[in-house]
């Protein structure tokens, strides 16, 4: 049992840790967000295609396996790298859209 209010300091230090955790998330989607870009670029000068189908099977699969070691559920993986790549070729369209103009 907790005595007086140490469980409200154990729930405000696990609460930092989330964020903590939470700012590392965004700073790596951040990051490869800027790596997506940097592929559109490459894409763009080539006249390749943004939608590359089996490279996206492949990350979800790889993202898939990575989530089970981390006992992950699979649909919330699944869930996340789609909206995930769907940013990614949302950003890959408009730098190729603005390229274009």
């Amino acid at each position: 049992m907790w005595q007086d209010d140490g469980w409200k300091l154990e729930i405000k230090r696990f609460r930092d840790m989330l964020d903590e955790n939470d700012e590392e998330i965004v700073n790596k989607l951040g990051q490869r967000m800027q790596l997506c870009e940097k592929i559109g670029e490459i894409k763009s000068k080539q006249g390749l295609s943004i939608y590359v189908p089996q490279r996206e099977r492949e990350i979800l699969e790889k993202r898939l396996e990575w989530g089970l070691k981390h006992n992950l559920r699979l649909k919330f993986i699944r869930v996340l790298f789609k909206v995930i790549i769907s940013e990614s070729k949302k950003r890959q369209k408009e730098l190729i859209e603005i390229k274009a103009c």
